[in-house]
């Protein structure tokens, strides 16, 4: 996924993994593009690195 260029917009949540944050913001960029399979697909990963996080949720 790192070939696309989706924007730098991030929405910090309360997580002290990065990787789980990683996922999020690209989940929510893809979403925002209106692509949403690929963004329920990244924040499925983030909720496997961090599965207690509700707002990924």
């Amino acid at each position: 996924m790192d070939q696309f260029d989706l924007g730098t917009y991030r929405r910090p949540i309360s997580t002290s993994s990065i990787e789980t944050q990683r996922w999020f913001d690209i989940g929510l960029n893809w979403c925002y593009g209106f692509i949403h399979e690929e963004g329920i697909k990244c924040f499925e990963k983030a909720l496997e690195s961090d599965p207690g996080r509700a707002f990924v949720h």
